[in-house]
Order: structure tokens, then sequence, then C-alpha cells
């Protein structure tokens, strides 16, 4: 009896070890320097963005006449604290921008989701459904039947695109989701300490810019930190298949990030960019499955702006498939391209990132 209680002892003492150094680790990080500018950049994007808007940006006017109305409409989601006005100005001043690869694969059919970045998550969701919605109401007035869309989303953005394909179904023929946040949001080992750093930057930032802050500013940021319960419930199958065919895209860093150190895909964890276990599970919904490319090497989250990346992902999205599944094969079995340096465009913004931490503002917030 004595040896088991002893055992016992032991064995308590070795999980209470490790849970204190896991919680020290995870404290220690969200101090740190990555840890600080996680939350400061959240928030910095998040209050300066108050005045973005919802929109679907129809940049061919389709839904007054499509000169093409069998072809497929190409939606495009972008993620967390983007805006289209970034594409705009993109493609003004590259030679090869997202917007211009868009315009270029899908032959100017192309719609462009906009949202802001500190709505709710149920908000944000029916801001952009109602333009949709608006669109689709146009097309058929001014076409005489209904659109078809293959429908994009990167980070965040994928979330919104399973809402669309299990919402619109019966419109919809592809989903490509490029880095998606698939267990809700999960910035891995920040998830659960973030959210105690938040309200002392909200109280910091609001009051220098004279605006009011409330229980829900927190309450949005925290949603979409640590995982929000809207997004958590889309984790279930369907009970049949949908008509869609889904193509994953990951990027796999080995270097730090904002939002989590380690190797991911730049800002969330991998298990959740490329949800294998969850579709094994049945914790997702019941698709047929066509590609599957792991972007490797010099990428982060942010490498969809490697013209050579997205050039590469929307041509392959934009292909007729010839077999598919209804699972997510190992990792090893994907189609895996290593990428040895960034692109000139990821430098200029890996660039601002870095002028971003010497804003005087942004610093503030991380001391």
């Amino acid at each position: 009896m004595k040896k088991y209680s002893s055992l016992k002892s032991i064995l308590a003492m070795g999980l209470a070890l490790n849970i204190v150094a896991c919680a020290s680790l995870e404290k220690a990080i969200l101090h740190s320097d990555v840890g600080k500018q996680a939350v400061s950049q959240t928030v910095y994007k998040y209050i300066n963005n108050f005045n973005s808007r919802y929109a679907i940006l129809d940049l061919q006017q389709l839904s007054q006449k499509d000169p093409n109305p069998d072809e497929d409409i190409f939606l495009f989601i972008h993620g967390w604290g983007g805006s289209t006005k970034e594409l705009f100005e993109e493609e003004k001043n590259e030679p090869e921008s997202k917007l211009s690869i868009m315009k270029d694969v899908y032959h100017g059919r192309v719609l462009l989701a906009d949202y802001p970045p500190n709505g709710g998550i149920k908000k944000i969701f029916s801001g952009i459904e109602e333009q949709f919605d608006n669109f689709i109401s146009a097309y058929q007035k001014n076409n005489g039947k209904s659109p078809k869309f293959k429908i994009m989303g990167h980070s965040l953005g994928t979330q919104f695109t399973r809402l669309f394909d299990l919402k619109y179904s019966g419109y919809i023929s592809n989903a490509g989701l490029i880095a998606g946040v698939n267990n809700g949001i999960y910035f891995g080992i920040l998830d659960g300490f973030i959210g105690d750093r938040l309200p002392e930057n909200f109280d910091r930032i609001l009051s220098k810019k004279n605006q009011p802050h409330t229980k829900e500013d927190y309450e949005i940021a925290v949603d979409l930190l640590s995982g929000s319960p809207f997004f958590k419930e889309l984790n279930k199958k369907t009970e049949t298949p949908l008509p869609i065919e889904y193509n994953f895209y990951t990027f796999v860093s080995k270097n730090d990030s904002f939002f989590i150190p380690g190797e991911d895909d730049g800002t969330v964890a991998l298990s959740s960019a490329r949800p294998k276990q969850l579709i094994d599970e049945g914790h997702f919904e019941w698709v047929r499955i066509g590609d599957d490319i792991i972007f490797e090497g010099d990428v982060n989250h942010l490498s969809i702006n490697n013209p050579w990346i997205f050039r590469t992902i929307l041509e392959s999205f934009n292909s007729n498939k010839s077999t598919y599944s209804y699972t997510l094969p190992d990792e090893s079995k994907a189609t895996h391209y290593f990428i040895p340096e960034c692109s000139p465009l990821e430098k200029k913004i890996r660039e601002k990132q870095k002028q971003l931490m010497n804003n005087p503002e942004f610093l503030e917030l991380l001391n």
C-alpha cells in the first residue's frame, strides 16, 4: 500500500511539474518579444481598421451582363487584417501582383470579398453574405440564370469559404483553403494566455485615440485568437458528401513568426492548416479532395504574396482533376514544393513588418 501511495505521489508530482513547466513556457513566450508582438499587432490592426467595409467587388460587372455565363466565377476571400485595398495597391506597384494573377488565370472573372477585422465572426460572415446574396440576385435578374463559383480563402478567409460551401453548395464547384484555420481559429502555444494581455493593450491604444472601447472589443479579439465557437461548430461531418471539390494548400516554415514560434505554417498550427486528423475522424464536412500541396523552405503564413506560389496555387485549383479522395493523404504523399528564397514582394512585406517595429505607437504597446 505504501509503495502504491508513493508511486501515486511521484506521478502526481511529475504531472504537476509538467503542467507548471508548460504553463511557465507559455507565459514566458507570451511575455517574450514574439508574444508581445502577437498581441500588439493584433490590437494595432484591429484598432486601425474601424472604417473598413463589407463588399463583394465585381471587377468586370459580371452581375450586369456576363458574356460567358457558363464559366465559373472566381471569388477570393482575404485573411484577417488584410483588405482588397492592398490588392489594388499591389497591382499598381508590382509587375505581377495577386490581383493580376487572378485576372490572368480566370480571364478577369474575379470577385473580391472585403470585410473589416474588428467585427465579431458572425457579424463579419453576415456582412459578406449579404453582399454575396446581392450579387446573386443581380446576376440572376440580368443574366437569366444563376452564377457558378470557385471560392478560395486564405487564413481566416478559409472559414468563410467553408460557410459559403455549406450554405450555397448548389452554386459552388470548387473550394480552395490556403493555410486554413480549420480548428476554429488557433494560434498554438499563445492560445488562452493571449487573452490576458489584450485588455491592457486595448486600454493603452484606445485611450490615446479617444475612441470608445467596450467589453465587446475584448470579446471579439479573444474570439479571433483563441478559437471561435461559431467556427468550431463547422467541424461536423455532413450527412452526405458536398458536391464541391476541396483543395488544400499549406506553408511549412521553420521560422518564428509574430504569432507562434517553431515549425508551422507561420501563424496557425500545421495540424489546423492541414486538417488531416479532423477529416479522418469525421470532424469536417464530407467532401471530395482534389489538390493537396505543401510549400516548404523560405515561406510563412503570408507566402501567397510570392507570385510564383500564388500562380501555382491558382493554376492547380483551376485544373480538371482525374481522381479524387475523401481523405487527406499522409503528409509525405502530398505534392511538395521547396522554396529556397522568398520573392522580392515578400521581402518588401517583411521589411514593412520591421518598419512596424519602429513605429512609436506600436513600440509603446510592447513595453
